[in-house]
Formats: C-alpha cells, structure tokens, sequence
C-alpha cells in the first residue's frame, strides 16, 4: 500500500443521516525524498518489506499534500475520515464546525458524541462525523486541521 492505490469501502446504513453532503476523506503520509520529489527508497528493507510501518515527512488528504474543502455556513457535512497511513496517528480539530462522532471504523455509535476536543484517528482507523458548518461567508470553514 505505501506505493500503491488505497480507498475506502463504503456500506450505505439502512437509515442514514440528514446530510447535505458526504465526503470521504484519506489521511495518508508518504516518505519522499527532498532532492527528487520521489517515494523514498529502498522498499526492499526488511522493516518496509515486513510492512512494520514507517512515518512519512507528508501529509495529504485524497491522494493531495494541498487538499481543500469548501462548504458553505448552515451545511451539515458527513465526514468519513479514513487514516491510510500505517504508522501515524493524526490529531485533529474541528475549526468552524460544530460536530459529533457517529461511528466507529464502520459501525454506528449507540448516540452521537459531541466532538469537543481533538480527534485522535490511529492507523487502519475510521471515524465518521457529522458535521455543522458554522462560520460566515468568506471564512476558511472547511479546514480541518
């Protein structure tokens, strides 16, 4: 996976939330080297090889180090938050939105839990929330950080 395609499964719920928009978003990190702009080799190491897990020096979101959102006030979002990394855990804060966590790697929490701090999502994890977009027109209100 660390060279090739990732993706997510999604299983439509039998009931599903309220939502103007559904939005799938893969966290990945990739090890590059800074000279040439290309994946870090060898992957023939025995920690690559063994998939044991390595930190890569970018981040992205969908394939992109400069991935955007953008979402109007007033919008309910669901974001399906993926972490394809195999090594990193990525914290993350909800700016201009107020949310809830409503399901874990696939399976729909009992009741919402209202998002208040970060949000902690470890590899091979997903993390579904739904989300109100809060700010004013003009402001930054997709960004996830």
């Amino acid at each position: 996976m660390a060279r090739g395609l990732s993706g997510a499964l999604i299983v439509d719920q039998p009931d599903s939330p309220d939502v103007n928009r559904d939005e799938v978003l893969v966290l990945d990190d990739w090890l590059l080297d800074l000279e040439t702009g290309g994946l870090v080799e060898p992957f023939t190491l025995p920690k690559a090889m063994s998939h044991g897990g390595r930190t890569g020096n970018l981040v992205g979101v969908n394939g992109r180090f400069d991935f955007s959102l953008t979402a109007q006030k007033g919008e309910r979002l669901r974001l399906r938050l993926n972490n394809a990394a195999n090594a990193r855990f990525f914290s993350l804060r909800l700016q201009a939105m107020a949310g809830w966590m409503v399901a874990l790697d696939g399976t729909p929490l009992d009741a919402p839990a209202v998002v208040a701090e970060e949000i902690t999502v470890a590899p091979a994890q997903c993390v579904d929330l739904i989300v109100d977009i809060t700010t004013d027109k003009g402001a930054h209100a997709e960004q996830l950080t």
